[in-house]
């Protein structure tokens, strides 16, 4: 599952795959923990420093070499970073 969530009082220690529930998002934080759902992007994905889009699955091993780089350094003009990743499809 991924997309922009716009979840910025959501709280992420470092790149950690679970969020820091601070008490406001609790029925998020808990559909996340009963799905087994982790979070793949480094750091901010929007140009305030949040992190608002999110890769989310639960097999860690099909997530693969997820990046973020600057929209403004592209063709898409954005204040949210574009986010990079592969989905790998053979083992």
């Amino acid at each position: 599952m991924l997309g922009d969530f716009n979840l910025p009082e959501l709280g992420w220690k470092g790149d950690e795959t679970n969020p820091v529930n601070n008490g406001s998002l609790t029925v998020f934080c808990d559909l996340l923990g009963d799905n087994y759902l982790c979070q793949f992007v480094p750091g901010p994905t929007h140009i305030a420093g949040k992190k608002l889009d999110l890769v989310l699955c639960n097999w860690l091993k099909i997530i693969e070499n997820v990046l973020t780089f600057n929209a403004r350094e592209s063709i898409f003009p954005s204040d949210h970073y574009v986010v990079e990743f592969q989905i790998r499809l053979k083992f």
